[in-house]
């Protein structure tokens, strides 16, 4: 029960944690017109490194100690989607190809929804912890579509996804061992 059961239900539903920018790129990116046209532009996909789950079980060692930390993190969370959310609308925005925009809409409302759950599990915590909890998640928005271009964008979010998947694992197994 208390706060592994509980953290353990918010942590299923995945996280779009950003990391790092990519730097390289193709200069004939601009005349593609689709999704796989991009990809097969982008030069390599990188592994994410061990120390990304190492760092998340570290992490979910200390945060799952207490529902207070808990919901801190799962709050961190919430923030983290409310901005990735942001970032893909103003990249719905800006995009000119209608399937791209869709896409990046739709991927926008999965993180508004993430942001939602994420913030009312912290909620949860903070009051079982006996705190009042945690003011609506809010963040601010740093262009990353019209600042790094479609296609290294796209490898940033594809990137700060695997990352976000790779720690949800990692504190779900953490909360596995301790029989939550």
């Amino acid at each position: 029960g208390g706060v592994t059961s509980r953290a353990r239900n918010a942590f299923s539903l995945g996280s779009g944690r950003q990391i790092g920018t990519w730097s390289s790129g193709s200069p004939k990116f601009e005349s593609a017109a689709t999704l796989p046209d991009m990809a097969s532009q982008a030069p390599w996909t990188p592994a994410l490194p061990p120390w990304v789950q190492l760092f998340a079980w570290l992490g979910g060692q200390w945060a799952f100690l207490s529902e207070r930390r808990a919901a801190r993190l799962l709050h961190g969370f919430a923030c983290t989607e409310e901005q990735s959310q942001l970032e893909l609308r103003l990249a719905a925005r800006a995009c000119v190809d209608d399937r791209r925009r869709a896409r990046y809409l739709r991927h926008a409302l999965d993180e508004t929804r993430h942001a939602h759950a994420f913030s009312e599990h912290a909620k949860e915590l903070a009051r079982a912890a006996g705190t009042d909890g945690f003011a609506r998640p809010s963040a601010g928005c740093e262009r990353l579509y019209e600042r790094l271009g479609e296609l290294r964008f796209l490898a940033f979010v594809h990137l700060g996804e695997q990352r976000g998947r790779a720690e949800l694992d990692t504190y779900g197994s953490v909360l596995r061992k301790r029989g939550a």
